[in-house]
């Protein structure tokens, strides 16, 4: 497959900007040819830089995918740096005949929902520690109780299943139905293959 006539080579500077937070996705997806970049968020005014992209990383892909605003802000830390960009049309022809960049491109999204999934866990296991009885604390759980006021309205504004006990909410093995799950309230269990006397894993709201 020759996508060549696809590619655009985009030469940066220090510090250039490649897309914005919140800007509308361009319908480019973004490959690093030489060069380092960084991945920004900015909250209260301050700026953080949260991730790097070096030589052979790729970024853009989510925006690209979902059609959503980018997530971040990105722009150039090296001194120099050489991107290869593709369109739309280039990303679906690479999906449908290029197989390793497939795989390439899950595993990137599995390790994203990982290191989700464990920023998560480790904020969890803050807020087991928090003593909210404390003049410290009072501020940053003030600040909890209003996020967590948000990720409320959030799930009641999406439609709600009602599960019985026992009852199969997906199956390993089995084609995904483009479904995610919030638990608003119970308990669920999560199996993993038929492994005897396997440890079983409890979710919960």
């Amino acid at each position: 497959m020759d996508i060549s006539g696809h590619v655009k080579i985009r030469q940066c500077s220090k510090d250039e900007m490649i897309f914005a937070a919140r800007e509308k996705s361009d319908g480019l997806m973004y490959f690093v040819i030489d060069g380092q970049l960084g991945f920004f968020r900015t909250r209260n005014q301050i700026e953080f830089l949260i991730n790097q992209a070096q030589k052979n990383d790729f970024f853009g892909e989510m925006a690209l995918l979902a059609g959503t605003t980018r997530a971040t802000t990105v722009r150039v830390l090296s001194d120099t740096a050489r991107l290869g960009q593709i369109d739309e049309d280039a990303f679906h022809e690479l999906c449908r005949y290029n197989s390793a960049f497939v795989w390439k491109l899950l595993q990137s999204i599995i390790e994203r929902m990982g290191n989700a999934e464990g920023k998560i866990s480790r904020l969890h296991a803050q807020l087991n520690d928090l003593d909210l009885n404390t003049e410290a604390n009072r501020l940053p759980a003030k600040d909890i109780i209003l996020q967590s006021i948000k990720v409320t309205e959030f799930v009641h504004s999406v439609p709600v299943r009602t599960a019985l006990r026992g009852e199969k909410v997906i199956e390993e093995g089995q084609p995904g139905d483009g479904c995610m799950f919030f638990v608003i309230s119970g308990d669920l269990a999560v199996l993993t293959g038929e492994i005897p006397d396997e440890e079983v894993r409890t979710i919960g709201k």
